[in-house]
């Protein structure tokens, strides 16, 4: 007869108990991969199962700091800008906008450099 089962994450002890459900909450962020393992006791010991690796959806990025704008001529800006420290997935795309105006241009791939020309 089972006496009680331990829910380990990535080693760490989440939860002992006779249930046989848990809902892991403590500590997970998006985009993140976890190693799960049960233990399983009864008055005789404990054996382990094999261990499972389970990923998070990805969520909103956090912490985008704003782009850089550097003039490069009288009809020119450069603006660059960084990776959010928390993207909490795969950036798709970056929408540079211009307060008035709207998107001014989107970004899918390569340098995060983006140069901006006045009308001559």
């Amino acid at each position: 007869i089972i006496t009680h089962y331990v829910v380990l994450r990535d080693g760490q002890e989440r939860y002992r108990g006779d249930e046989n459900a848990f809902t892991d909450v403590g500590g997970i962020r998006p985009f993140q991969e976890f190693i799960y393992q049960l233990r399983a006791c009864n008055k005789a010991g404990c054996t382990e199962s094999t261990k499972v690796v389970a990923v998070t959806a990805q969520g909103v990025p956090e912490d985008v700091k704003p782009p850089v704008v550097t003039a490069v001529s009288s009809s020119s800006l450069r603006v660059n800008w960084s990776v959010p420290s928390h993207p909490n997935g795969v950036i798709q795309k970056y929408h540079l906008n211009q307060s008035g105006v709207g998107t001014i241009f989107t970004h899918t791939g390569g340098p995060n450099i983006y140069t901006v020309k006045g009308k001559t």
